[in-house]
């Protein structure tokens, strides 16, 4: 995984903006060993934007994934575009408060239950469940500041893991992946290149 020092593109050491948009030092547990500054909490709606090496910049979105096995639950996957028309963009933004990330339906929609995150180990992909019942959220995010226009997400205190990978069996899609793993039967390695997402304030 590449280091998360940026390019001379992205770089605004001591920014005041940042300074105001992410505020002192959280205390959040999902924010520790990140930088001064990184914090577990956001007041606005914001989407997510892969910055890889080159600092290119791919828009990010909650897509249908596999369909779950279980008739009660069905799966998202962060990727690259949506999984077909028919899904359209019924979660264009996410919120963050404590460490939780919360997909926020649009404007004029009633999409039912919210998909909520699951915890994510090494190998895993980007997914969120959407399922009867009681949710089990997982408070493993943080906005990290690392000097650069926007605030990166971290996840288990880190903000280098995150990769695009083509998928096997997700319609086709370049999904998101955490610290991807050779032998995955949602994606394949060899097709994995590291990226920092970027989390951008959400503007209708």
């Amino acid at each position: 995984m590449f280091a998360l020092a940026w390019t001379a593109a992205l770089l605004l050491a001591s920014s005041p903006a940042m300074a105001a948009v992410l505020g002192r030092r959280d205390t959040t547990a999902s924010c520790t060993g990140l930088p001064d500054g990184s914090n577990g909490s956001l007041s606005y709606p914001f989407t997510l934007l892969a910055y890889n090496e080159s600092n290119t910049a791919i828009p990010l979105y909650l897509t249908y994934g596999v369909p779950s096995r279980s008739p009660a639950a069905s799966e998202w996957v962060v990727a690259t575009a949506l999984a077909s028309a028919e899904t359209s963009n019924l979660y264009p933004s996410f919120n963050l408060s404590d460490g939780y990330l919360t997909p926020q339906a649009a404007a004029g929609t009633t999409p039912g239950i919210v998909p909520w995150v699951t915890p994510l180990q090494a190998g895993d992909p980007f997914t969120l469940l959407q399922a009867i019942g009681s949710p089990y959220p997982a408070s493993i995010f943080c906005a990290a500041d690392v000097s650069a226009e926007y605030p990166v997400l971290s996840i288990n205190n880190n903000a280098d893991g995150f990769s695009i990978c083509a998928s096997v069996d997700d319609y086709d899609l370049n999904i998101v992946a955490y610290e991807p793993v050779d032998g995955s039967s949602f994606y394949t390695l060899d097709s994995c290149y590291p990226v920092h997402l970027s989390i951008v304030p959400y503007t209708a």
